[in-house]
């Protein structure tokens, strides 16, 4: 029933609907996306042209930073360069030049953005997204960024949550400039909302990605007009922790897995692309859960893919998909028609998995019997290209 009125609101609202540019591939095949930090400064910064034929060959998509990356982008064609929605930086010549783009409390305190925080400081303060003068000089920088060649923008800190406080990281209501009074959950929402449609409409030729936190504004969630608004301004929603998230149960709860993946079935019927930001887990739970969902719009993160730890499963085609994934045996289950998933959810028993005659992607063996334990997953490639075979020959042990 969500899935039908999100796009039957989208449908009928002209306003809300941008062109997206979402590359199509198969569901089968793998899209891998790596969010760059130093410890790949050896792979990005190497003129090895076996190096660089590796990155641009294996992976999709890279997010790098600026200005680092900017000499890159002329090997390298499939950047996206982080941003951040509303960050000012503490130590930075913007916070000294315009204080008046800060939020501030009631009492005109500085106010910022609760991550990082000790000693009662933070080392962003929050930008106040309400500010015409802070939209301007924020799409004036990315449109910089823009012609030096990068692909896409990867905006960090889209938070449809209300992400604003003091220095001790507590939530705290600033001041709205448009009321005079405290700020409301909504108007942030809102603001949220028409900025990012504002940076939609100012690069129509390129990826916009949001780092989205996909329980925002629980409970209604999707419903929400100005979440709705939000997801349908983006090409990807980036889902940090993918299926890796420790807050993740099992069941049909509010924070279950099944409820994630049905917030990435609504991003898919607009016809968005979902990154699964895997992190913490082992590369083939990653793969497996991305299978799940790939609707060929999709990417994922492999937690520890790198030229110096290939990993098999990142170059395998399962072919088309014979439906969409289904509960068997306690387990979420994908068939395609070179291959099956499994993904035993968080909080389940441990499942004996009998793969016949199988290959185990993840190292390209076959196994007589696999253990999976909870929020465990595993790709299976077949010999054979009928599903139905696929389906009856794993078993699940007694």
């Amino acid at each position: 029933m969500l899935r039908r009125f999100l796009v039957a609101f989208l449908l009928s609202s002209p306003s809300l609907l941008f062109a997206a540019i979402v590359e199509q591939a198969s569901p089968g095949v793998v899209r891998v996306v790596v969010r760059t930090s130093p410890s790949w400064d050896k792979w990005t910064s190497s003129k090895n042209p076996e190096t660089r034929q590796w990155l641009q060959t294996n992976l999709w998509r890279m997010m790098v930073f600026s200005p680092y990356f900017d000499g890159k982008v002329s090997w390298y064609h499939c950047a996206w360069v982080y941003v951040d929605m509303y960050a000012i930086y503490a130590k930075g010549e913007v916070a000294k030049t315009h204080p008046d783009w800060i939020l501030k409390d009631p009492s005109g305190n500085s106010l910022y953005i609760p991550w990082g925080c000790h000693d009662g400081t933070c080392p962003q303060y929050a930008g106040d997204i309400s500010n015409p003068d802070f939209r301007n000089w924020w799409i004036a920088n990315a449109q910089k960024l823009e012609r030096i060649g990068y692909r896409g923008l990867w905006i960090d800190d889209v938070n449809m949550e209300f992400r604003v406080g003091n220095g001790e990281g507590k939530q705290v209501a600033p001041l709205d400039r448009n009321t005079g009074k405290p700020m409301t959950y909504t108007n942030w929402k809102r603001y949220v909302a028409e900025f990012m449609e504002q940076v939609r409409k100012a690069f129509p030729k390129m990826e916009i990605l949001h780092n989205a936190i996909w329980f925002a504004s629980a409970p209604q969630r999707e419903a929400d007009p100005y979440v709705r608004r939000e997801l349908a301004a983006a090409d990807y929603i980036n889902l940090e922790r993918g299926t890796s998230d420790h807050g993740l149960t099992g069941g049909s709860g509010p924070f279950a897995l099944n409820r994630l993946l049905e917030y990435i079935d609504n991003i898919h019927d607009l016809g968005r692309g979902v990154i699964l930001d895997n992190g913490g887990k082992t590369d083939e739970y990653a793969l497996a859960s991305y299978f799940l969902i790939s609707s060929g719009r999709d990417g994922v993160g492999l937690p520890h893919y790198s030229p110096a730890e290939p990993f098999p499963g990142a170059h395998i085609d399962l072919g088309d998909p014979a439906g969409p994934r289904e509960t068997w045996n306690g387990m979420l289950r994908r068939v395609y028609s070179k291959g099956i998933v499994l993904v035993n959810p968080p909080g389940n028993p441990q499942r004996q998995i009998q793969p016949a005659s199988f290959l185990r992607s993840a190292d390209g063996t076959k196994a007589t019997q696999i253990s999976l334990g909870p929020a465990e997953g595993v790709v299976f490639s077949g010999e054979s290209t009928s599903g139905t075979a696929l389906t009856s020959a794993i078993k699940v042990a007694k």
